[in-house]
Formats: structure tokens, C-alpha cells, sequence
């Protein structure tokens, strides 16, 4: 697959290249900095999808920015293209396409499956061929994550497993939109992420860039939970023509849907859950919210932990396991 450097060329012929987020604003930290009351601290945003392309975002500013002398919400760039931040103008434009070899360890690995004598195989090969990545496996060595993968981990809106050192199953919960775009392009293009097996995400969303996405071990790709078959159907619509010839080795995306959800007490006891009505305990509840099950803690309460994380409140899952003060279930669906 090919691959381009993209930059923003201003109007002294500067080039400031994107990377991976590259932000226009006032704040001094920003990656171009323009010093006039007009422009927002952090102006617009210029963030490279999995697929590579560069989508450009007005961050919700009063003046606004312009994209070929028309008003930007959000777009995907293309060579040529003008941006205006207060009279600046920057254009677009991309480096020559450079092909990206084709990850051999990765399919290895993805061909293995769970088996782990195939896997133990594949090491054994990439060891035999000098490759890195047969060292890295053999030892089993976890790989570091980067600090944004890191604070989402340890707060519990990512949720990771990992097999002979790297990231093999990521699970993004219910989050904003920009922050699970931020994570999974953090995780995708990472060493940590290089034998991704399995990736769920909360909904699809076009401007996730997955379409493109290199994924050369992933065997099962998720979408939900959903507890409506009007969401869940919208999920599937949406998905009903797109393809992932980066993923090789996905049959076609699996969207879970759940018509039925209870709490499951470890004494053995069972509370179902209804639609509309919430569930009450001395330190916390679980009720029902657009598009899912909530659990929040009390005011009062000391602590509610999430699958041993503390949060004051959480979208749920199937098999998280939640405890405030005396109360402690497991979320389950069906």
C-alpha cells in the first residue's frame, strides 16, 4: 500500500509538515502559531486518519476558518486545497506516494490464529529469518505504549489484552468521537499495535479512516454494543458497502446487538434491567440512557470502580464487573 508525507505550505512557501495532528491556533504550544485576537487558541485541527489521508476540523470557533474561501466544519483534504485562518492562507499538498512494504511477521501471525503452536511456528520462522519481530515475540516482552494510550488505558476507556509482549485485542469504550480517533490512530500506528487480532469499536463512523487502514493481523472487527435494533440496523447500513482491503484477513465486520440486559450478583441473585426504569442501590445506580446502560456512583458514595477502575460513571458493557460500597455485580446481555 502507499503512503504519503502530507504539508502546509504558507504564503513565503514555508512547509510545515502534519504528522500525525497538527494544530493552528494562538496558544504557544500549537504547531503554527498565529498571534492575533481573531484566531481561537486552538483554531483548527489537522488530524492523519488510519488510511493516511488528512481530514481538517474547525475546532467550534467564533470567527471560523475557511477551506477554499468556503466555511469549514470538517472535510478530508485534497493536494491543493487552501485553508484561511484570519487572512493566512496555507495550502495543502502531499509528498510523493512511497509504498509501504507489506508486514510479513504481522500475516504470519494473523495466519496462526489462536493456535499456539502455529504461533509458536511463526516465531520460530522469524527468528530463523533474522526478523525483529521473532526476538520481540520469543521474549514476550510488553511493548510501550505511548503516553495517550496509556492515560486512556489507565482510565478505562480503552481496554487492552495483551500475548507474547504486543496488543492483540483492543476494545475502545463509549467515548467522544475525536478521543477514540485520537486513540485508535495512537494504537495503529504503533509497535504495540503491529498484531492487532481483534479491534471493537463503539459505531462506525466514516471519518475514522479504517477503510484504508493497514491491519495485516486482524482476524474480527466489532461494532457496539447496541441495545436497539434501530441503532444496531444503522450500524450494519452503514457498513453494508464498505471494504478493508488493508485487513486481509476479515470475512466482514461483526455488529452486537443485545435485546435483553440484567446484573448478575455474585450471591447468585439476578436483577433484569427494563428500559426507562433504572436499578437503585444505596451507592449507585444503573439506568438507561440513549443509547445504552449507565452506571454512576452517589454523590455520598466513597467509590465506584469499573472492572477495578475508579469512575464516578460508566457506559457498561457485556461482563463488566462493578462494585460501590457493599454493592458488586456483573453487567450481562444477551
Amino acid at each position: 500500500m502507499l503512503r504519503r508525507a502530507s504539508f502546509l505550505i504558507d504564503a513565503e512557501g514555508r512547509r510545515t509538515p502534519i504528522g500525525e495532528r497538527l494544530i493552528i491556533g494562538r496558544a504557544r504550544e500549537v504547531g503554527i502559531v498565529i498571534q492575533t485576537g481573531a484566531v481561537s487558541r486552538h483554531h483548527v485541527a489537522l488530524v492523519r486518519l488510519p488510511a493516511g489521508d488528512v481530514e481538517a476540523e474547525d475546532l467550534g470557533t467564533t470567527n471560523g476558518t475557511l477551506l477554499n474561501d468556503e466555511p469549514l466544519r470538517h472535510r478530508v483534504l485534497a493536494p491543493g486545497d487552501v485553508l484561511e485562518v484570519a487572512g493566512r492562507r496555507y495550502t495543502f499538498e502531499l509528498g510523493p506516494p512511497v509504498d509501504v512494504p507489506t508486514d510479513r511477521a504481522a500475516t504470519m501471525v494473523a495466519k496462526a490464529g489462536g493456535d499456539e503452536a502455529a504461533l509458536q511456528v511463526a516465531v520460530d520462522v522469524l527468528l530463523e529469518q533474522g526478523d525483529p519481530a521473532g526476538a520481540q515475540l520469543a521474549l514476550g516482552q510488553r511493548v510501550a505504549l505511548a503516553s495517550v494510550i496509556q492515560r486512556a488505558v489507565d482510565q478505562g476507556s480503552l481496554e487492552l489484552d495483551w500475548r507474547r509482549g504486543f496488543v492483540r485485542n483492543a476494545r475502545f469504550r463509549a467515548e467522544s468521537f475525536h478521543t477514540v480517533r485520537e486513540l485508535l490512530f495512537a494504537l495503529l500506528s504503533s509497535e504495540a499495535g503491529r498484531f492487532l487480532e481483534s479491534l471493537t469499536l463503539p459505531d462506525f463512523d466514516r471519518r475514522l479512516g479504517l477503510e484504508g487502514a493497514v491491519l495485516p493481523a486482524l482476524l474480527e472487527l466489532r461494532f457496539g454494543p447496541f441495545f436497539t435494533a434501530d441503532e444496531a440496523g444503522r450500524c450494519r447500513t452503514a457498513l453494508a458497502d464498505v471494504r478493508f482491503p488493508g485487513a486481509p484477513f476479515i470475512v466482514r465486520p461483526v455488529v452486537q446487538q443485545f435485546s435483553r440486559a440484567w446484573l448478575e450478583f455474585d450471591a447468585g441473585q439476578r436483577r433484569d434491567l427494563e428500559q426507562g426504569r433504572q436499578a437503585s442501590f444505596p451507592t449507585c445506580v444503573v439506568r438507561w440512557e440513549p443509547g445504552g446502560w449507565l452506571v454512576s456512583r452517589d454523590s455520598q458514595a466513597p467509590t465506584l470502580t469499573v472492572n477495578g477502575r475508579s469512575r464516578f460513571s460508566a457506559g457498561l458493557v457485556p461482563g463488566d464487573v462493578v462494585s460501590s460500597g457493599a454493592t458488586r455485580f456483573t453487567f450481562r446481555a444477551s
